[in-house]
Protein backbone atom coordinates (compact mmCIF):
# COMPACT_ATOMS: atom_id res chain seq x y z
CA UNK A 1 0.00 0.00 0.00
CA UNK A 2 1.31 3.55 -0.64
CA UNK A 3 0.67 4.61 3.44
CA UNK A 4 3.27 6.97 5.07
CA UNK A 5 5.64 4.50 7.39
CA UNK A 6 4.75 6.42 10.97
CA UNK A 7 0.54 6.08 10.03
CA UNK A 8 0.91 2.88 8.85
CA UNK A 9 0.72 0.78 12.40
CA UNK A 10 -1.95 3.44 13.22
CA UNK A 11 -3.68 2.41 10.24
CA UNK A 12 -3.46 -1.29 10.73
CA UNK A 13 -4.49 -1.05 14.36
CA UNK A 14 -7.81 0.17 12.91
CA UNK A 15 -8.19 -2.30 10.30
CA UNK A 16 -7.85 -5.12 12.61
CA UNK A 17 -10.39 -3.60 15.28
CA UNK A 18 -12.87 -2.64 12.38
CA UNK A 19 -12.46 -6.20 11.00
CA UNK A 20 -11.32 -8.38 13.12
CA UNK A 21 -12.58 -7.53 16.83
CA UNK A 22 -15.56 -5.97 15.84
CA UNK A 23 -18.44 -9.27 15.29
CA UNK A 24 -20.77 -7.30 13.91
CA UNK A 25 -18.65 -6.37 10.41
CA UNK A 26 -17.98 -10.23 10.83
CA UNK A 27 -21.82 -10.87 10.82
CA UNK A 28 -22.30 -8.50 7.85
CA UNK A 29 -19.84 -10.30 5.54
CA UNK A 30 -21.31 -13.81 6.76
CA UNK A 31 -24.90 -12.10 6.22
CA UNK A 32 -23.90 -11.18 2.72
CA UNK A 33 -22.08 -14.39 1.53
CA UNK A 34 -25.36 -16.49 1.92
CA UNK A 35 -27.52 -13.90 0.94
CA UNK A 36 -25.57 -13.58 -2.87
CA UNK A 37 -25.44 -17.61 -2.81
CA UNK A 38 -28.87 -17.73 -2.40
CA UNK A 39 -29.70 -14.75 -4.63
CA UNK A 40 -28.19 -16.89 -6.89
CA UNK A 41 -29.86 -19.78 -7.15
CA UNK A 42 -32.71 -17.77 -6.90
CA UNK A 43 -31.97 -15.64 -10.01
CA UNK A 44 -30.70 -18.48 -11.63
CA UNK A 45 -34.32 -20.36 -11.34
CA UNK A 46 -36.21 -17.49 -12.69
CA UNK A 47 -33.94 -16.89 -15.32
CA UNK A 48 -33.83 -20.49 -16.23
CA UNK A 49 -38.37 -20.14 -15.67
CA UNK A 50 -38.13 -17.20 -18.45
CA UNK A 51 -35.88 -18.93 -20.66
CA UNK A 52 -38.23 -22.22 -21.06
CA UNK A 53 -41.56 -20.06 -20.84
CA UNK A 54 -42.67 -19.57 -24.81
CA UNK A 55 -45.95 -17.80 -23.90
CA UNK A 56 -43.93 -14.34 -23.50
CA UNK A 57 -43.38 -12.48 -26.10
CA UNK A 58 -39.73 -12.94 -27.62
CA UNK A 59 -38.27 -9.26 -27.16
CA UNK A 60 -40.02 -9.19 -23.76
CA UNK A 61 -38.23 -12.48 -22.99
CA UNK A 62 -34.94 -11.24 -24.53
CA UNK A 63 -34.83 -8.12 -22.35
CA UNK A 64 -35.97 -9.89 -19.22
CA UNK A 65 -32.79 -13.16 -19.46
CA UNK A 66 -30.77 -9.61 -19.74
CA UNK A 67 -32.18 -8.47 -16.94
CA UNK A 68 -31.81 -11.10 -14.57
CA UNK A 69 -28.28 -12.21 -16.03
CA UNK A 70 -27.49 -8.13 -14.93
CA UNK A 71 -28.54 -9.09 -11.62
CA UNK A 72 -26.47 -12.73 -11.72
CA UNK A 73 -23.55 -10.98 -12.51
CA UNK A 74 -24.78 -8.00 -9.34
CA UNK A 75 -24.67 -10.82 -6.90
CA UNK A 76 -21.11 -12.80 -8.15
CA UNK A 77 -19.66 -9.57 -8.09
CA UNK A 78 -21.59 -9.20 -4.37
CA UNK A 79 -20.32 -12.86 -3.33
CA UNK A 80 -16.68 -12.19 -4.40
CA UNK A 81 -16.72 -8.94 -2.53
CA UNK A 82 -17.73 -10.71 0.82
CA UNK A 83 -15.70 -13.94 0.35
CA UNK A 84 -12.67 -11.47 -0.09
CA UNK A 85 -13.22 -9.97 3.36
CA UNK A 86 -14.21 -13.41 5.05
CA UNK A 87 -10.60 -15.35 3.77
CA UNK A 88 -8.57 -12.15 4.62
CA UNK A 89 -10.68 -12.32 8.35
CA UNK A 90 -10.53 -15.46 8.74
CA UNK A 91 -7.14 -16.45 7.52
CA UNK A 92 -4.85 -13.61 7.11
CA UNK A 93 -2.32 -12.29 10.90
CA UNK A 94 -1.43 -8.83 11.14
CA UNK A 95 0.89 -7.80 8.38
CA UNK A 96 -0.96 -10.05 5.89
CA UNK A 97 -4.36 -8.94 7.03
CA UNK A 98 -3.60 -5.53 6.80
CA UNK A 99 -2.06 -5.43 3.39
CA UNK A 100 -5.39 -7.06 1.80
CA UNK A 101 -7.85 -4.97 4.03
CA UNK A 102 -5.75 -1.17 3.66
CA UNK A 103 -6.97 -0.36 -0.01
CA UNK A 104 -6.21 2.25 -2.40
CA UNK A 105 -8.92 3.47 -4.17
CA UNK A 106 -7.95 1.60 -7.54
CA UNK A 107 -7.92 -1.78 -5.23
CA UNK A 108 -11.33 -0.84 -4.24
CA UNK A 109 -12.58 -0.11 -7.73
CA UNK A 110 -11.38 -3.64 -8.79
CA UNK A 111 -12.67 -5.57 -6.13
CA UNK A 112 -16.10 -4.07 -7.13
CA UNK A 113 -15.57 -4.30 -10.36
CA UNK A 114 -18.05 -7.32 -11.20
CA UNK A 115 -20.82 -5.67 -8.57
CA UNK A 116 -20.67 -1.99 -10.51
CA UNK A 117 -20.99 -3.98 -14.14
CA UNK A 118 -23.87 -5.87 -12.97
CA UNK A 119 -25.62 -2.94 -11.71
CA UNK A 120 -25.54 -0.93 -14.48
CA UNK A 121 -26.51 -3.83 -16.76
CA UNK A 122 -29.58 -3.72 -13.99
CA UNK A 123 -29.94 0.03 -14.65
CA UNK A 124 -29.60 -0.29 -18.88
CA UNK A 125 -31.64 -3.27 -18.83
CA UNK A 126 -34.32 -1.75 -16.83
CA UNK A 127 -34.36 1.03 -19.33
CA UNK A 128 -34.80 -0.69 -22.49
CA UNK A 129 -37.43 -2.65 -20.90
CA UNK A 130 -39.51 0.09 -20.35
CA UNK A 131 -38.39 1.75 -24.00
CA UNK A 132 -39.51 -1.82 -25.31
CA UNK A 133 -43.02 -1.67 -23.26
CA UNK A 134 -43.60 1.99 -24.27
CA UNK A 135 -43.03 1.20 -28.07
CA UNK A 136 -45.50 -2.02 -27.45
CA UNK A 137 -48.13 -0.44 -25.99
CA UNK A 138 -48.13 2.55 -28.59
CA UNK A 139 -48.14 0.45 -31.49
CA UNK A 140 -49.64 -2.73 -29.94
CA UNK A 141 -52.30 -2.68 -33.25
CA UNK A 142 -48.76 -3.32 -35.35
CA UNK A 143 -46.23 -4.27 -33.28
CA UNK A 144 -44.66 -7.28 -34.64
CA UNK A 145 -47.67 -8.44 -37.06
CA UNK A 146 -47.54 -10.33 -40.19
CA UNK A 147 -49.71 -8.33 -43.21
Amino acid sequence: TMFNASVLPRICKMIKWIYVENSRMRSVFIVEFISSILAICIALLTLLAIIFNKTLHFNMRLLLICFWGAIIIACIGTLIDSSYYLIAIISKMDAELCAWLSFTQSDCIALRNVYYMGLLMIVVSTLFLSVERVIATLFYQTYERNP
